[in-house]
């Protein structure tokens, strides 16, 4: 006679998710004053992906909006769900140049390229934030100097 006893075992759960990866070009160099740009990047899994922006730029949904020279990163993730784990994310960099600077004294008018650049006219220090109206109100003297002796 043989006998036997059983012992009770919890089920077993098994999570069955899939991995994702996210495509996401590289982004183009840009300058300061550019219009904002859509950006584009999609997953294999078919989930929305979010952007995050770091340096000189800031994004919104999908908007890019420059906001200063130099570079940007921008970053983008898919927190995954129920059925994709969450896919790694992938940072894209771009330059930002700066903006043209241009100078309008008398009938001469400069873009500033990093060079210096020749002048007339006179030129006239008023002190730290302050401009030659202020002075000129004020009855403070000015210290002009002909363009010829700077």
């Amino acid at each position: 006679m043989l006998t036997a006893s059983a012992r009770q075992v919890a089920p077993a759960t098994v999570s069955l998710t899939s991995n994702q990866a996210i495509a996401f070009d590289a982004l183009p160099a840009h300058g300061f004053g550019d219009a904002a740009f859509a950006l584009s990047a999609n997953s294999t899994s078919g989930l929305r992906v979010a952007f995050a922006a770091a340096g000189g730029c800031s994004v919104v949904g999908s908007s890019v909006t420059i906001t200063g020279a130099g570079s940007c990163t921008v970053t983008a993730t898919q927190a995954g769900n129920q059925t994709y784990n969450a896919a790694p994310p992938v940072a894209r960099t771009f330059a930002i140049a700066r903006a043209a600077a241009t100078l309008a004294v008398g009938s001469r008018e400069v873009t500033y390229d990093g060079t210096p650049q020749a002048g007339d006219g006179e030129l006239c220090t008023a002190g730290p934030g302050r401009d030659r109206r202020d002075l000129r109100r004020q009855a403070t003297i000015l210290r002009c100097m002909p363009a010829a002796t700077r």
